[in-house]
């Protein structure tokens, strides 16, 4: 078995839009281009909307600042990838040594589960894509709410229609590979706590060896995935949390139309379905990680006299008690905590949205 499957889709896109380190710099270049003008221009005629309608239409403004929070997203998000392309090589790297080979129990388990989590939800998001682009032909409203010159209406459905493909990869693709690397750790963290426990006491300090090197490749690899997606991580807090109370807010007004409020409570599933893939798959390397002290812990060391195997599992157990935390530039961590607060943010603006609505 080889985990080919699992990363191979994610990373032909990526290549395919710029995004990969194997792409020539003269390519990459005009990808970044490219990928600022489907995300700038949006931004900015959502931007626009806000201020032309916040005197006259409450109800548009918010659907443009929806509308900014669904671009302002993906056009950090593209330069973050364009910057991290070094870290994203080093990850590749270190992968490529990684242990997927004879999976069984656990290991074989979440390898499954990682590689069926990302395939659904790669497919969710061009199943949402396809609602995007269909929507004009539905409504007859563009698929975002945003500042419209009058007589571009046809020009302006093509123009989104395109960011919308530029989304799937800069935001679907990009959780995608997240959960992909992190399958791959997980397996790995797994496939070393088996190995732990079934020590044999035949050439005793090259296995245990190998178990040390082991856990310190593991722990690179996920400090490298944690600093490839560190500002990622930022960008998907700050704007999920606005993103999500405009669109709670929007979904669930009586006076919109119900094609809008149907599209923005789509949008919102998927704000929610990315935060879960984000929380669970941290969640997943922290618990691996750290079972790795215990597997140490409940090893046959006891019938071992072997002075610097001893030394050896000591190691391994003061290490394993460093958590695998995944957080955006130190300021925000990565897991389930960090999703109710988003949660909880959300619904007080909303709340406070409703009380203006009101007034």
């Amino acid at each position: 078995m080889t985990d080919s499957k699992i990363l191979l889709f994610p990373l032909k896109l990526y290549f395919l839009f710029g995004y990969h380190p194997d792409c020539s710099p003269k390519f990459r270049k005009l990808a970044l281009l490219a990928g600022l003008w489907m995300y700038a221009f949006p931004f900015y005629l959502s931007i626009k909307g806000i201020l032309f309608y916040r005197k006259t239409d409450f109800l548009l403004m918010l659907e443009c600042l929806e509308a900014a929070f669904l671009f302002g997203e993906p056009l950090f998000r593209h330069l973050a990838i364009h910057y991290h392309v070094s870290n994203l090589k080093n990850v590749l790297n270190l992968r490529q040594k990684a242990q997927i080979d004879g999976l069984e129990g656990e290991s074989l388990f979440y390898y499954n589960l990682g590689k069926t989590f990302t395939f659904n939800y790669m497919i969710a998001g061009f199943v949402v894509l396809f609602g995007f682009c269909v929507q004009p032909f539905i409504s007859g409203k563009l698929p975002a709410t945003t500042y419209l010159p009058e007589g571009y209406f046809v020009t302006f459905c093509i123009y989104y229609t395109l960011s919308g493909c530029y989304v799937v990869v800069t935001v679907v693709t990009t959780d995608a590979l997240f959960c992909s690397l992190c399958t791959t750790a997980i397996v790995n963290f797994k496939i070393l706590k088996r190995k732990i426990r079934n020590i044999k006491r035949t050439n005793l300090r090259h296995e245990v060896k190998k178990i040390v090197d082991q856990q310190n490749f593991l722990l690179r690899y996920c400090e490298a995935l944690g600093e490839m997606y560190s500002d990622i991580f930022v960008v998907y807090f700050c704007f999920s949390i606005g993103a999500i109370c405009m669109q709670t807010y929007i979904s669930t007004n009586d006076q919109l139309e119900s094609a809008i409020r149907i599209k923005t409570s789509i949008y919102a599933v998927g704000l929610f379905a990315q935060s879960i893939l984000y929380s669970i798959s941290a969640e997943n390397v922290l618990s691996a990680a750290s079972e790795i002290g215990d597997a140490a812990y409940d090893s046959p060391w006891y019938r071992f006299s072997d002075a610097q195997y001893t030394k050896s599992l000591i190691l391994v157990i003061s290490k394993a008690q460093r958590k695998v935390i995944f957080s955006g530039c130190g300021l925000v961590t990565i897991n389930f905590t960090t999703l109710t607060v988003i949660i909880k943010t959300a619904v007080s603006f909303y709340a406070y949205l409703n009380s203006l609505g009101s007034g």
